[in-house]
């Protein structure tokens, strides 16, 4: 829960209050251990996560704070604070932009007002700032940041980086390189002593993955074959295609002369039909009367040439079975001039003897 809604539940409860808003989604409560472990029992009954931060013996940034600080004021009573030199974000002040005196009443102030990390770590990641690096001996709020962050990078089109410097169980100085190339691949720009020296290191090459890709074997153009649909070439590969070509100009075919729209010479809408069904008898090989031709749409016309020279006009389909009941097979056409659009159609015949996925291009 945000510290938000924390504080609604604790309305009128003593002895417990907010003492970190960790996160949009978390915070940190601290006071009285009595007060604290029955909290967060009723958290978990209510199935919510909460649970007790081990190790923790004191009651930082809650009302236990008060009789400290006049002697933390004290203490600190002869530190002299200098000007800023970089950014600051205030976890302590409501105002995290806000430039405070780092006087001693300022820092009996963090120890005793709740940490406000949300509010300060939004303010930066608004402002731009996009890389966050915790210094501590091992991570402890650098998950809170993140989701912080994430949050934030949702609504600025960021992407930010979260990162520690040291780690429990880790090397110093391995942690500390490491910390030190994740800086710089976020793009941060280190100064030159803070880069260890070395030798460049030699990195294994590329695993080239080879895959020989074997030419299909192509017919001519004007081999024998059915006079609309062509000849057919078989490509390789999953699913298995067909493919059939040919010219249907009217240096090919003179009969289509006859049919014109508007004095223009067209292929005549049962031409259509039938390369649809010539192709389905093809691939599926069977004869006509197995097979059935539907859902055929005719869009636009496709105008045939006037000056009876070679030309590769005609239409272009793809078509495939699949391994389910009646195995029924779609084609669609491709645009190949300003004239032509697809023409669906739906090819229903036996299920053919080579189960593979299979498709035909016309």
């Amino acid at each position: 829960m945000n510290a938000t809604e924390v504080r609604r539940r604790l309305a009128g409860r003593p002895g417990v209050s907010v003492a970190v808003h960790s996160s949009p989604r978390s915070c940190v409560v601290a006071g009285v251990p009595a007060a604290v472990e029955q909290f967060v029992a009723e958290c978990r009954e209510q199935e919510l996560l909460a649970r007790l931060v081990p190790g923790v013996r004191i009651g930082a940034h809650s009302p236990l704070i008060d009789p400290l600080l006049d002697e933390v004021r004290a203490v600190l009573s002869d530190v002299k604070p200098g000007a800023l030199g970089l950014p600051y974000y205030s976890c302590t002040l409501d105002d995290p932009r806000a430039c405070p005196a780092l006087d001693a009443d300022y820092w009996a102030a963090s120890l005793r007002r709740p940490v406000r990390l949300t509010e300060a770590v939004q303010a930066a990641a608004h402002d731009g700032r996009h890389v966050f690096l915790e210094v501590l001996p091992h991570p402890i709020v650098a998950q809170s940041v993140l989701e912080t962050v994430m949050d934030t990078d949702g609504v600025t089109r960021g992407r930010s980086t979260v990162l520690g410097t040291l780690n429990r169980g880790t090397a110093s100085h391995t942690a500390l390189a490491d910390t030190l190339a994740a800086l710089h691949c976020a793009g941060v720009l280190l100064p030159p002593e803070a880069v260890p020296s070395g030798r460049p290191a030699e990195l294994p090459t590329y695993a080239w993955q080879h895959q020989n890709y074997p030419q299909p074997r192509r017919a001519a153009v004007d081999t024998p074959g059915h006079p609309l649909l062509g000849s057919r070439v078989t490509l390789p590969g999953t699913p298995v295609r067909h493919v059939w070509q040919t010219r249907v100009g009217l240096d090919r075919l003179p009969w289509l002369d006859d049919h014109r729209v508007h004095g223009t010479a067209v292929l005549p809408g049962t031409a259509y039909a039938e390369i649809a069904l010539a192709a389905a008898c093809e691939a599926f090989g069977v004869p006509p009367e197995r097979t059935v031709v539907t859902d055929l749409v005719l869009s636009r016309v496709l105008p045939l040439s006037e000056s009876r020279a070679p030309s590769r006009t005609g239409p272009w389909f793809t078509s495939g079975w699949t391994r389910w009941p009646p195995y029924a097979s779609r084609a669609h056409c491709t645009r190949t001039s300003p004239w032509t659009s697809p023409w669906p159609g739906c090819f229903r015949g036996p299920a053919p003897q080579n189960w593979r996925n299979t498709s035909c291009q016309r």
